[in-house]
């Protein structure tokens, strides 16, 4: 359905709204995840696993990537 005038902007504005709110609810998830994996790491340290550090290095680097890599609009 296309909207005109005050319509068109209410459903813009909704659509930005619901987009940004994934967006930062994604975000939030994702440094739960990061910080999880920091304890983890603590733990891998201790036992001398080498492979698990690695591995949780790569996660760690891409999911900073997809966050940081998506461009943020100012009040948008």
């Amino acid at each position: 359905m296309n909207f005109v005038g005050p319509f068109a902007k209410a459903q813009e504005n909704a659509q930005k709204f619901g987009t940004s709110l994934l967006f930062v609810s994604s975000c939030t998830e994702t440094v739960k995840v990061i910080k999880d994996m920091e304890e983890q790491n603590i733990v891998l340290e201790a036992n001398g696993d080498k492979n698990g550090l690695t591995l949780n290095k790569v996660d760690t680097e891409l999911f900073l990537e997809m966050m940081f890599s998506q461009v943020v609009i100012k009040d948008a």
